[in-house]
């Protein structure tokens, strides 16, 4: 695959036309050689820099499993430390987390911004954090299990049954 037209087919552009039939990329990222690897991380890295608010880019990068995407992620945390960004700083911190579980300070990282999120950012949110296989996390997921708020209960149930536990 050309690298010109690589990163159109992983990354369509942050558009409704250009994402609203988009099925996904990681057929694309499991069959790329090394040098289209390396490629991809570079232009995702730069893609990450321009816009951080991006998720099929985090996604991506994290689907990567790269010590190079790992370490963006960080300094963009520590760069939004002071600034209003909880679920960006939750969901980077989650993928960290899941590229090193035994990175305490991410999961108590994670669990702090998770009680500050805003309501509507939890619904996505728990799908994040239900594909963390830590008991501490989970637990959080679960206390939203018996919410009044009927849509709280649902997506908290849902995203720990599509993750299993």
């Amino acid at each position: 695959m050309k690298n010109r037209n690589l990163m159109s087919k992983i990354i369509p552009p942050a558009t409704r036309d250009g994402r609203e039939n988009f099925d996904g990329n990681q057929h694309i990222i499991k069959r790329l050689n090394n040098e289209e690897k390396k490629f991809v991380e570079k232009e995702l890295i730069k893609l990450f820099q321009n816009n951080y608010r991006d998720l099929l880019v985090i996604e991506t990068m994290a689907s990567l499993n790269s010590l190079e995407c790992i370490v963006e992620f960080k300094h963009k945390i520590e760069e939004l430390n002071n600034e209003d960004n909880n679920f960006i700083k939750m969901i980077l911190a989650s993928y960290i987390y899941m590229y090193d579980n035994t990175n305490e300070k991410m999961k108590t990282l994670i669990i702090n911004l998770f009680k500050e999120i805003e309501k509507h950012d939890l619904y996505t949110g728990f799908y994040y954090l239900a594909k963390i296989e830590d008991k501490d996390i989970r637990a959080k997921i679960k206390e939203f299990y018996d919410d009044s708020e009927f849509l709280l209960s649902y997506h908290s149930k849902n995203a720990i049954k599509i993750n299993g536990n």
